[in-house]
């Protein structure tokens, strides 16, 4: 017991010295001794589980660091020019969990950790179409006379699709591959903290957690269907259309409902934030008063329906 109290003074003196049966006024005697004895050593065994809990949790919380930093080294070698897993999904990937879940006492380096790096590229791989299955279960069905309606579930091109915008808990529109790697939809919050466990913690600590860990991902149907008039508008198919393809048009809008500034300005919008714009003010009503602006006319057009300056956002 002189061996878990020693721990106890080094780890936590204060919760000793301020317990009721230590801070008191009075000469320790064999008498009183004897009949707090059992008390305190019961308190003694409990702050060392207390004790020992908090190391373990410390020496995973060490591990997972080392995982992360690891595993952005890696990234820094590849062409980030598609989504990647979450530090926090890397940490539960299996080859890095049963390294970093190792007991305590056992020694963990990093030369451990060297095949589960191997497995990266496969793991991402498969992360991705993994992703992109759980987006397509969530886009709203195709028409019941579509040739594809049966397997839309599981069509990933539909994710390119300009009309195709997911939610988010900030109230932004988030479009693929995006909602991959949005920070909403990654970083831990407080409502992460409702379960404390293990992995609640690991993901505290980490400030991330993996992508899907929270509620399933929603179709923002309403942005979905104002980019289809946007698209529309553009005289492009919106069963087509992709994002890339509107980027590339770059068509500009401007609200033919809003009233000048002040100043006499316009705003004048890229597509995408036309959407934005519309979804945060809750204004679907402006939905087909939206004029689009196309080709090199395009500052021309616009003075003209405005009849004043133009200001592009």
């Amino acid at each position: 017991m002189s061996t878990e109290l020693n721990h106890l003074i080094a780890w936590d003196v204060k919760a000793f010295i301020e317990h009721p049966l230590v801070s008191q006024p009075k000469e320790l005697t064999d008498r009183i001794w004897n009949n707090i004895k059992d008390t305190l050593v019961e308190f003694i065994k409990e702050k060392e589980v207390e004790r020992l809990e908090e190391a373990r949790l410390e020496v995973m919380f060490s591990r997972d660091a080392l995982a992360a930093k690891l595993y952005k080294d890696w990234l820094a070698t590849q062409a980030l020019t598609e989504p990647f897993p979450s530090v926090a999904d890397i940490c539960l990937m299996k080859e890095f969990n049963d390294v970093i879940v190792r007991p305590a006492d056992q020694p963990v380096k990093k030369k451990d950790f060297n095949p589960a790096i191997a497995t990266l590229p496969q793991f991402v791989e498969e992360w991705r179409a993994k992703a992109k299955l759980e987006l397509c279960k969530v886009l709203p069905a195709l028409p019941e006379d579509h040739p594809n309606r049966d397997n839309a579930w599981k069509d990933p091109q539909r994710l390119d699709l300009a009309t195709t915008i997911f939610g988010c808990g900030c109230f932004n529109t988030v479009s693929y591959p995006r909602v991959l790697f949005h920070r909403c939809l990654t970083s831990f919050g407080m409502s992460d903290c409702k379960v404390t466990d293990d992995l609640t913690a690991r993901f505290e600590r980490l400030n991330c957690v993996p992508w899907g860990y929270r509620d399933k991902q929603r179709c923002a149907v309403p942005a979905s269907r104002f980019t289809r008039t946007l698209v529309q508008a553009c005289g492009l198919d919106p069963e087509t259309t992709t994002k890339i393809d509107m980027d590339e048009l770059d068509p500009k809008f401007m609200c033919l409902e809003c009233a000048p500034t002040a100043g006499g300005w316009r705003r004048v919008m890229a597509w995408n934030n036309v959407v934005c714009r519309c979804l945060f003010h809750l204004n679907m009503l402006l939905m087909l008063t939206w004029c689009p602006l196309l080709g090199e006319s395009s500052l021309e057009h616009a003075q003209k329906h405005c009849h004043g300056a133009v200001r592009w956002l």
